[in-house]
């Protein structure tokens, strides 16, 4: 399993876009591995990650405990922590974003 802290602002950095870039390496190499994305305040994940179940906390969250046990209820669940709805939602974004690509193509080829 792979945490991924995210606070907002933090897409930016150079720095932890490599880190990314390794972490997902690790995860295309071994399969089961999950990927968790723990999102601080409003931040939002980065695209790669969307589709995965998010653990959201606040940065002056008092009780740590819902947290760490969301993070091993992610540790025991069998099969891969996607959200299908997100999932559904990213796939219809696409197609969508196809149509409108062909339909300017289909008008400049006029």
């Amino acid at each position: 399993m792979i945490v991924f802290p995210i606070e907002p602002g933090w897409v930016k950095q150079p720095w932890l876009r490599n880190e990314w870039s390794t972490a997902l390496e690790a995860a295309w190499k071994v399969p089961p591995k999950r990927l968790i994305p723990v999102l601080i305040e409003d931040a939002k994940a980065p695209a790669f990650l969307r589709s995965n179940i998010a653990i959201r906390v606040g940065k002056r969250q008092k009780k740590l405990e819902p947290v760490v046990q969301s993070i091993v209820t992610a540790l025991r669940a069998d099969g891969p922590l996607t959200d299908r709805a997100a999932e559904a939602r990213e796939e219809a974004r696409r197609q969508k974003r196809l149509r409108e690509i062909r339909a300017e193509v289909e008008a400049l080829r006029g």
